[in-house]
């Protein structure tokens, strides 16, 4: 089966430093990435060429998935792009996702590709990036990210 991407643009009303640090700051990246309400993210992260990084979702305090992948592009603050392996209630193979960044009038212009071959996983994560990136504008916007 080939492969397709999920992709998704979005204008953040932040500068691209801040928006690249949103994505390599374990605790802020906690902040936003949450994409159901009730579920808290724990993230470690080592954000360099061969890094890798842990985001477990919790539900109470049970855990209720868990997300690994490694760094395969750092390139502050342009671009990330990382392994990703879900593990827990959505199981699925190791895919990619990639993060552009570039200056825009209003701020950063966010891309995202998230490379999956299922299409009912892409359905899934387009929903979970969605959401996951509207906390990130809000947190922008609340100045906390």
């Amino acid at each position: 089966m080939a492969e397709a991407s999920i992709r998704i643009v979005r204008v953040l009303a932040a500068d691209i430093e801040r928006v690249f640090a949103a994505w390599t700051q374990p605790q802020t990246l906690a902040r936003w990435l949450s994409c159901q309400p009730g579920l808290r993210p724990e993230v470690c992260c080592d954000p360099q060429v061969g890094g890798s990084y842990r985001i477990v979702m919790y539900a109470g305090s049970r855990a209720v998935n868990t997300v690994t992948g490694t760094y395969l592009t750092v390139e502050p603050p342009r671009a990330l792009a990382f392994t990703w392996v879900s593990h827990g209630r959505v199981e699925l193979e190791q895919s990619t996702v990639r993060v552009e960044l570039r200056a825009h009038e209003r701020g950063t212009e966010l891309t995202l590709a998230h490379s999956l071959a299922d299409a009912r996983a892409r359905a899934t994560h387009a929903s979970g990036w969605q959401a996951a990136l509207a906390g990130l504008a809000r947190g922008l916007a609340a100045k906390w990210a």
